[in-house]
C-alpha cells in the first residue's frame, strides 16, 4: 500500500507541476498575446498619427488650392465686371456721340428755320409791296 500511496503523491505532484507550468506557459503565452496587441495598438496609433499628419497637410494643400481657385475667380469675375463697365462706357460713348450728332442736327436746323424766317419775312414785305403798288 505504502507504493500506491507514494505513486498517488507522486502522481499529486506530477500534477501540480504540471498544472504549475501550464499555468504559467498560458500567463506567459497571454503576456506574450497582450504585449504583442498593445504592440500593434501602438503601432496603429502611430500609423493613424501619420495618416492624421498626412491629412493635415492634404487639407492645407487643398485649402491653398482653395484660396488659389477663390483668388481666381475673384480675378475673373473682377475682368468680367470691368469688361462689362467698359462695354458700358463704350455703349455711353456711342450714346454721347450720338445725342450730340442730335445736338448738331437741331442746331443746324434752328439756323436754317432763323433763315427761313428771314427769307418769309422778306417775302411778305415784297408781297406787301406788291399788293400796294397794285403791279404784278
Amino acid at each position: 500500500m505504502k507504493e500506491d500511496e507514494h505513486t498517488r503523491d507522486g502522481s499529486r505532484e506530477m500534477a501540480t507541476d504540471i498544472m504549475a507550468t501550464s499555468t504559467t506557459k498560458l500567463t506567459l503565452f497571454h503576456s506574450i498575446l497582450l504585449t504583442r496587441s498593445l504592440l500593434n495598438m501602438r503601432l496603429a496609433s502611430l500609423r493613424s498619427g501619420s495618416e492624421i499628419t498626412g491629412l493635415r497637410e492634404l487639407a492645407s494643400r487643398e485649402k491653398e488650392k482653395s484660396n488659389t481657385s477663390r483668388n481666381l475667380l475673384h480675378r475673373s469675375l473682377t475682368s468680367q465686371k470691368l469688361e462689362r463697365v467698359e462695354d458700358e462706357m463704350e455703349d455711353f460713348g456711342m450714346f454721347a456721340r450720338m445725342m450730340n450728332g442730335f445736338e448738331e442736327e437741331r442746331r443746324i436746323m434752328e439756323q436754317r428755320n432763323a433763315e427761313l424766317k428771314l427769307l418769309l419775312k422778306a417775302a411778305l414785305l415784297d408781297l406787301n409791296f406788291l399788293a400796294q403798288s397794285k403791279v404784278y
